[in-house]
């Protein structure tokens, strides 16, 4: 999970690994249609409320509703935050502040949805992970666990419906008594969902999607020899995080598995550089030590970055010390945190591959907030 740039990008099955440690709740369905119509089930107290994306639901009185944005995730997407309490949205791969605002007798609900904003939403989706949405919802003890990113406890419940991938987690306070129970329980069967047009062509379609165990994730040309450091938060900054290459390149290697930790070179990749290809071009991922934004790490804009128009020509640095190679790197920073992309290109190479190499960068998508620092964990020691 990951900065609002380049939502499009990421593969899901590396964010459920890597994020949430690849645990499925499976509830028992009534069939995969759900009813379009957004009217209120019995023992609702309060008429349904549109939460945006063709969601809806019945709140009780004294509960809230907090639209997107919600966390610094992109994919999976929020679709909607609700708690028995007041609270603001705000958090890296979880609603952060909604758990701390978490009271003893409360409860919490956080819905995102696998729905890609270019391409087949179930593509790289597994439909037996989503069985089709139960006629009611049930939160077993069985159910429950922690994870990575939560800080209490949660019941984590995927679903489709509408013909739509989506992952709930349910968290309870620990005095929340059997009414409480009741309540949730009649919010949760109260949601509702209808069809959304289908995400425009992909782009990237046929592109290999690369991610990292923070949640990170880079589109690789077809062909071209791509790696991932496989758990950058077990490595002091500067870091590399991704490289993507037209031609094979001295000591970056391609790990056999992607089981095993696997670490890039860094700051950058020197044997490479010093035997570089005259037709090779590079495509480098840096994240840099953390630090405001500046003239050399502008802050990051809303849109996607980066972008082609982001790569400028680099000359000082790493180009001093390789200047018969070709240098453009496009940096920003958010949240005190920085990352450089760099185009490394040999006298001869083809603008067309330097273009592909510029394509892929786009496609880019970073995790963001105080989550890239946290502690490791197994996931994070197993890669």
């Amino acid at each position: 999970m990951t900065t609002r740039s380049a939502a499009r990008a990421r593969g899901a099955r590396g964010v459920l690994a890597a994020a949430l440690a690849a645990v499925a709740v499976v509830a028992s369905g009534c069939g995969e249609r759900d009813q379009p119509r957004a009217s209120a089930p019995a023992g609702a107290s309060a008429p349904p409320t549109r939460a945006g994306a063709g969601v809806s639901v019945a709140m009780p009185r004294g509960w809230h509703l907090v639209r997107p944005p919600i966390t610094s995730v992109v994919f999976p997407a929020d679709r909607l935050l609700l708690t028995s309490y007041p609270t603001k949205g705000g958090g890296n791969c979880a609603p952060d502040r909604a758990v701390r605002d978490l009271p003893p007798d409360g409860a919490l609900v956080s819905l995102f949805e696998y729905r890609p904003q270019r391409g087949d939403p179930w593509q790289n989706l597994r439909r037996r992970d989503f069985p089709p949405r139960p006629a009611h919802f049930a939160l077993r003890a069985r159910d429950r666990s922690t994870f990575e990113c939560w800080r209490v406890p949660s019941h984590l419940i995927r679903f489709r419906a509408a013909d739509r991938p989506f992952q709930m987690h349910v968290a309870l306070g620990a005095k929340a008594g059997a009414a409480r129970r009741a309540e949730l329980r009649r919010v949760l069967d109260s949601l509702r969902f209808t069809a959304l047009p289908a995400p425009p062509p992909d782009p990237y379609a046929g592109w290999r999607t690369l991610t990292d165990e923070t949640g990170d994730s880079l589109r690789t040309p077809p062909g071209w020899r791509a790696a991932a450091t496989s758990s950058p938060r077990r490595y002091p900054r500067p870091r590399a995080l991704f490289f993507a290459s037209n031609r094979r390149q001295a000591g970056l290697a391609v790990p056999a598995t992607r089981r095993a930790p696997h670490r890039l070179p860094g700051p950058f990749p020197a044997r490479a550089l010093d035997a570089f290809a005259a037709d090779g071009v590079l495509l480098w991922v840096r994240e840099e030590p953390r630090g405001p934004a500046s003239p050399d790490f502008p802050r990051r804009p809303v849109r996607s970055w980066p972008q082609p128009r982001d790569f400028l020509p680099a000359q000082g640095g790493p180009a001093q010390r390789w200047p018969q190679l070709r240098w453009e790197r496009a940096a920003a920073a958010s949240s005190r945190q920085r990352f450089s992309v760099w185009v490394i290109s040999g006298a001869s190479a083809s603008e067309r591959d330097r273009a592909l190499a510029r394509k892929a960068a786009a496609a880019l998508a970073l995790s963001g907030g105080s989550f890239r620092d946290a502690p490791c964990r197994r996931g994070c020691r197993i890669g």
